[in-house]
């Protein structure tokens, strides 16, 4: 068994099972790669937590990060602007058409 505590107060246990799926207890969620669509929002949830924490906000302003949270959707609709855009930057160079 492997236990991980972040700074946010998270605990996660994962267990390897007999057949090679991994449960992963947040309280009593099992996840496996068969559901990783149901694990999205635990995923996000437990992110946003970090994220909101008192130990990632000194270690993000320590490092200079840009402090700023996307779930899921957001972060996904941010991949396709930033996607397009560097096409159009790459058509401007002449490396792709």
């Amino acid at each position: 068994m492997t236990r991980s505590a972040a700074n946010s107060g998270s605990r996660i246990e994962t267990i390897e099972e007999k057949d090679g799926r991994l449960g992963e207890l947040t309280g009593h969620v099992e996840v496996t790669t068969e559901n990783m669509s149901e694990m999205m929002p635990l995923m996000e949830a437990v992110l946003k937590r970090v994220h909101d924490s008192p130990a990632y906000k000194e270690y993000a302003e320590r490092n200079m990060f840009e402090d700023a949270w996307l779930g899921s959707a957001e972060f996904a609709k941010q991949l396709v602007r930033q996607r397009i855009s560097h096409i159009e930057f790459l058509k401007h160079l002449g490396v792709v058409k």
